[in-house]
């Protein structure tokens, strides 16, 4: 069977090179921001902590995770999970619809012409698994604690979640599709998996939780606006780096796995790929 290799060349398209610019600014603009913070708080020692210390945090942190994950579960996980199918069975229970008659296969390789939407993919997961995290497991209701364990919940997302995420993307790019027989059509691997996550009210869920905290409009805004300053940058920045640096070589890892050997591959045409 004939595999094909991308090279990191093929990423690097005016979209992505936008797409990099601007994260990379708004990551620059919160550091700066965090750094001034500091100063005002705990003078240089403040300085080291919100110019050093938090922008790893932020990105260090998660990126590890990326490529950990990624480095270890392609293979494995679509032999045991994609394959053989064992969570169906719990998922029949929530009444999510599923192909009993289904097979796997691979078609060229290519990535997404503009990563909008996938870093989108990531603030929401982000933000929705916080949200709702959050009111659970706070005791007390202050913008403070609540600011403490958002930020939390949302870090543990972006660093142990997403990677999950980040892999079905990495079947997408690397051409595995999944034909159903049954009603004549071809899909993503995991389209349920992103309807899911992307479908159940991000903005709604966020919302609610904005308005839960007490204290009044004023620290409920000063809440969202903090939570949106200090988020968003690292959740762009993350999805950017892994697209435009990591993406090309754990899509040639993959492609050659002895899943993608099992593989039949069959040439189809997709429509265009925003």
């Amino acid at each position: 069977m004939l595999r094909t290799r991308l090279n990191a060349s093929q990423l690097q398209r005016p979209e992505y090179q936008s797409a990099a610019k601007w994260a990379a600014i708004s990551f620059l603009l919160l550091a700066l921001l965090l750094a001034v913070v500091g100063i005002f708080i705990a003078s240089w020692a403040g300085l080291l902590i919100g110019f050093v210390f938090v922008p790893i945090l932020l990105l260090g942190v998660p990126l590890a995770c990326w490529r950990t994950v990624l480095v270890i579960a392609p293979d494995r996980v679509f032999r045991h999970v994609v394959l053989r199918k064992p969570h169906e069975a719990l998922l029949g229970r929530f009444h999510v619809p599923l192909s009993v008659d289904s097979r796997y296969f691979l078609c060229s390789p290519s990535f997404p012409k503009s990563i909008v939407w996938r870093s989108l993919q990531t603030i929401s997961l982000v933000f929705l698994l916080a949200s709702v995290a959050t009111p659970v497991l706070s005791a007390t209701r202050n913008a403070m604690t609540e600011e403490s364990w958002f930020f939390s919940l949302a870090l543990l997302a972006l660093s142990l979640v997403m990677p999950f995420i980040a892999l079905l993307w990495l079947y997408e790019d690397s051409g595995v599709r999944v034909y159903d027989k049954e009603v004549g059509t071809i899909s993503k691997v995991g389209t349920w998996v992103q309807q899911f996550i992307f479908g159940t009210g991000v903005a709604t869920s966020f919302v609610k939780f904005t308005l839960s905290v007490q204290g009044g409009t004023i620290p409920q805004v000063a809440l969202a606006t903090v939570l949106f300053t200090v988020l968003i940058p690292p959740c762009l920045v993350v999805t950017v780096v892994f697209h435009r640096n990591l993406q090309p070589m754990f899509v040639n890892r993959f492609l050659a796995s002895a899943s993608a050997g099992a593989l039949e591959r069959e040439d189809i045409v997709l429509a265009p790929r925003s």
